[in-house]
This record gives structure tokens, C-alpha cells and sequence, in this order.
């Protein structure tokens, strides 16, 4: 932090040039041009968020971004600290008694996004301690559930976002360190679910496409390959993995992912996680 508090660290809106009721007398023109400028900068706002969580854009109904998932990697963050710092200033230097009272409240929100984005990243840093931000069946299920385009596009874009589930799963991986048991615990339940989602339900909506369209599935109907004896793993984990076609233009001829999860039953009942799905302690 760049000392003193959060909220005077971040005055995206002194409340005399925005918030007041006060206002200086503006020209149409110059209403105007306050007005295009704060819709720009809400444009360019609401394009940089959707690319960079593509899982929220998909929930909001933008769907530009339905392949991808976000990146939570301290670079990716970083970058987007500074992408916000850029979008505070400019929200700053808006004309705020130029704006008609609507716009002001649509800036006032846009600068309340702004600073808890912001502490999100710079002073809760949940990436760090909550396995749970790691769990992509929300972003999966969303592409699975709503009718909002036909089942083989649904279907392309859930090949594209499972095809990037090892690399989301390795960043947190290298982000996470130590986690509250309760997370942990919750997560290994939740992951197991999104096992579930991917292996049933993405296969049975690929088998109900390629039955109404005559045409082969996207993700083949395959149940997972799973190895999850405690008796004979030493780690006794289990480790299961999903084989489904590859996103257009890979050079591989099969893609899979492989799940590494839930510790031994002995494990969970002397009450010692060992090494979870995440390969971390918790605390």
C-alpha cells in the first residue's frame, strides 16, 4: 500500500466534483462531452474486465469470451493493478459537475468497482490462501445450463475452456500457500462435483448433440479413467483424467485433463489432509 487508507490511497470521485449537488454552470457542449467521455471510459472498462474474467463476462451474457478462462497469476494481476490505477485516474479527471445526475451515479459505481477491485488484489489476495477461486465448474456448468446459443456452439466453447483447465490449475497452484483447513476441505468436495460435471454431464450433452445433429461429439461420451485405491497409492490420492477433442487448430490429436484429488480415507479420519488437490498444506 502506498500508505495511510485504502479509501484516500484511491480518491477515484473527491465528492465536491462529483457526488454534490452543487453544480457549475456547463454549456451543452460541455454536458455532452462529459457525458461521451464517461461512456467510453465505461466501455473500455467493461472490455477489459470481461477479457480478463471471461467466467463473469460468460455470467453477465457476454459471450465474446466464452473459450477462455481468467489468469490468476501474480503477472496477470499486476498487470491488471496497473490497469486500474490507469482507470481510477482517468475517472479523477472526469468533469464531474459537467455530468446529468444519472451519469453521475453510473460513475460513482463504476469508481466503487474500481477500489474493491483494487483491494482484492492488493490487500485480500484470496488467490493466495482460497482454493476455491481455482475451481472451474462454475465457469464449465454456465456454458452447459443456459440455452443462450445452439448446444454445438455451447459445446465448442466448453472444449476451449476445458483445454485450459491444467494451465489455470498450475497457476494456482504456484499462487497458493498456506490454507484454512475449511477451505481446503471444502474445495477437495467441490472439485470432486466438477469431475462429475465434466465427465456426465458435458459427455451427455455431447451425446444429445451429436444424436440431434448427427455429428460426432465434441466431448466424447467417456466416463474418467480413475486410479483411486488407498490400499495400493501411496499418496492416496486420486487421480482422474477426462480425455475430450482438442479446441480447433491444435496439433494434438486427443486432449485430456487430469484431476489430482481427494486424500485417503485414513487421511480424513486421523483428520491430517496431506498433500490436497492444490499439492499445498493447509494451516
Amino acid at each position: 500500500m502506498r500508505g495511510g487508507s485504502h479509501a484516500n490511497n484511491y480518491p477515484l470521485f473527491v465528492e465536491e466534483r462529483v457526488l454534490s449537488a452543487e453544480t457549475v454552470p456547463a454549456t451543452a457542449g460541455h454536458v455532452a462531452a462529459a457525458g461521451d467521455e464517461l461512456r467510453r471510459l465505461a466501455d473500455e472498462y467493461v472490455d477489459d474486465l470481461a477479457r480478463r474474467h471471461p467466467d463473469a463476462a460468460t455470467e453477465l451474457g457476454d459471450h465474446r469470451f466464452d473459450e477462455l478462462l481468467p489468469v490468476v497469476s501474480e503477472a496477470a494481476l499486476a498487470d491488471e493493478r496497473r490497469v486500474l490505477d490507469r482507470f481510477a485516474a482517468r475517472l479523477t479527471d472526469l468533469d464531474g459537475p459537467a455530468l446529468e445526475p444519472e451519469l453521475r451515479v453510473d460513475a460513482a459505481l463504476m469508481a466503487g468497482d474500481v477500489a474493491r477491485r483494487l483491494f482484492e488484489i492488493e490487500e485480500l489476495r484470496e488467490h493466495t490462501w482460497n482454493p476455491l477461486l481455482a475451481n472451474p465448474g462454475s465457469a464449465i456448468y454456465m456454458l452447459l445450463a443456459r440455452d443462450y446459443a445452439p448446444l454445438p456452439e455451447r459445446l465448442h466453447s466448453l472444449a476451449g475452456r476445458l483445454a485450459q483447465v491444467p494451465d489455470a490449475l498450475a497457476a494456482a497452484r504456484s499462487s497458493l500457500g498456506p490454507m484454512p483447513q475449511v477451505h481446503l476441505e471444502t474445495a477437495i468436495t467441490q472439485f470432486s462435483g466438477t469431475i462429475a460435471l465434466v465427465t456426465e454431464a458435458a459427455a451427455d450433452a455431447s451425446a444429445v448433440d451429436a444424436a440431434g445433429a448427427n455429428a460426432a461429439p465434441v466431448v466424447p461420451r467417456r466416463r474418467i479413467i480413475s486410479a483411486c485405491d488407498a490400499t495400493t497409492s501411496a499418496s492416496g490420492r486420486c487421480i482422474n483424467t477426462t480425455r475430450y477433442s482438442c479446441p480447433a487448430g491444435s496439433a494434438k490429436r486427443s486432449c485430456e485433463i487430469t484431476f489430482t484429488t481427494l486424500p485417503s480415507a485414513s487421511d480424513m479420519q486421523s483428520g491430517s489432509l496431506g498433500k490436497s488437490l492444490m499439492r499445498s498444506h493447509s494451516k
